[in-house]
């Protein structure tokens, strides 16, 4: 199930305060959500035809993990304008089409257990998210309000938004948490499916 994180619509409000506080115009600032809006749509889209050709699972772990990396280094270290924009690009595309794996994840539980119902699963993963969005807002003024880490010479770590950045690659990370138990389970099995390769489909198939 998806992570807890800070949503992509709660993130599009602190894109643009973040950027107004580094100096871009109110114009500039609100391109960059509009910026994140649009890739999220094409993410989306991306995630749909990742998910026809691979194991939800990999899907899983492509978007968890490029999602961090854009938040981790390029958003905690975007000092200028045009690298928020590059952030926005990167967040949108591998963030922003999270929720197409939630059929993915309902059929690949459906076939893993042979119970349940996909709108039940796909619902819960609703309520989820749903959730995270409620409680994403006060999670996040706490963490701007900390200022831990101000003054430190880390990039935007340094600033009012260091602890959130880490708080939301962190929690993005998490999303992967149970591809890499998959492809552990896959790389335990390799010796067994090369002896019986009639017997054991490749679980990242």
């Amino acid at each position: 199930m998806p992570p807890i994180y800070l949503p992509c619509e709660q993130l599009q409000i602190v894109i643009k305060t973040y950027a107004s506080s580094i100096g871009s115009s109110p114009v500039t600032a609100t391109l960059s959500v509009s910026l994140c809006n649009l890739t999220s749509a094409f993410g989306m889209i991306f995630t749909g035809l990742l998910i026809d050709q691979y194991h939800i699972s990999t899907v899983l772990l492509i978007s968890s993990l490029s999602s961090a990396i854009s938040v981790l280094f390029i958003w905690g270290f975007a000092v200028s304008q045009p690298i928020v924009f590059i952030f926005a690009f990167t967040y949108g595309i591998f963030a922003g089409g999270y929720a197409s794996t939630w059929t993915g994840c309902a059929s690949d539980v459906l076939k893993e257990t042979g119970r349940g119902e996909i709108a039940v699963i796909v619902g819960t993963m609703a309520a989820g998210r749903g959730f995270g969005c409620v409680i994403s807002g006060p999670v996040s003024e706490k963490l701007i309000d900390s200022k831990q880490w101000s003054g430190l010479p880390l990039g935007i770590y340094g600033s009012k938004y260091g602890n959130l950045i880490l708080f939301t690659g962190v929690t993005v990370l998490l999303g992967s948490i149970g591809s890499i138990g998959r492809l552990k389970r896959w790389a335990l099995r390799r010796p067994e499916a090369k002896a019986r390769p009639n017997e054991i489909e490749p679980l990242l198939a």
